[in-house]
């Protein structure tokens, strides 16, 4: 009985440790994310040089009638020295450069943004390295082309390894040029190639 009583103790002790360590643990902050197919996620964006931005079944739909939409979205908390993965769904009526800018004071830096090419027609993820953000940051989407429709799905964070290994790819278009890079590299600090993507990682902030 004696040295069932000292397990049963012993036992008690380990789990009672276990509860204080998952205690002591801090809890990841929640990185932001959109889901465009929700109205009132989409409603947190707002534009700028577009005829019209409008919540449908397949996502966000934005009328473009201008050389240089814009789509701001809301400010949102970022972890302290997190590296991380910005990923973008999309289809636009016309493919060409993208660009997203990430940024506290207005207006947006081209220091502070990475560019990608999106192709015509057909839907399309795009996986882009972002710096840490820490703190409240701001995004701003500038979709492809001068005219037409452009429909966003989702745009999502997750935290970023540092190590050559990008997140495994879900959807999006294959092919070595799937993603072509822009000349100035003031724009891009880095790009990887991993399962027929290349991946664009932005400039820290200053």
């Amino acid at each position: 009985m004696r040295s069932g009583s000292r397990a049963v103790a012993l036992l008690m002790t380990l789990i009672s440790g276990c509860g204080s360590i998952a205690e002591a643990r801090p809890e990841r902050a929640e990185l932001p994310s959109f889901d465009f197919k929700v109205i009132s996620e989409g409603a947190l964006w707002y534009s700028v040089h577009v005829m019209s931005l409008t919540p449908g079944p397949e996502g966000l739909v934005i009328q473009i009638a201008n050389e240089d939409p814009q789509l701001f979205g809301p400010e949102c908390e970022f972890p302290a020295n997190q590296p991380l993965w910005l990923h973008l769904r999309l289809r636009s009526e016309q493919g060409g450069d993208c660009q997203v800018f990430y940024f506290q004071d207005e207006p947006p830096r081209e220091e502070e943004s990475v560019h990608f090419q999106a192709p015509a027609g057909q839907w399309y993820e795009v996986v882009v390295a972002l710096p840490p953000l820490t703190g409240r940051w701001r995004l701003r989407l500038d979709p492809p082309g001068d005219h037409g429709l452009c429909i966003l799905d989702r745009l999502w964070l997750e935290e970023r390894l540092e190590s050559p290994a990008p997140p495994k790819q879900k959807t999006g278009a294959r092919g070595s040029d799937a993603l072509i890079p822009r000349a100035s590299d003031r724009k891009l600090a880095h790009i990887q190639r991993y399962q027929g993507l290349q991946l664009y990682q932005g400039l820290g902030p200053r």
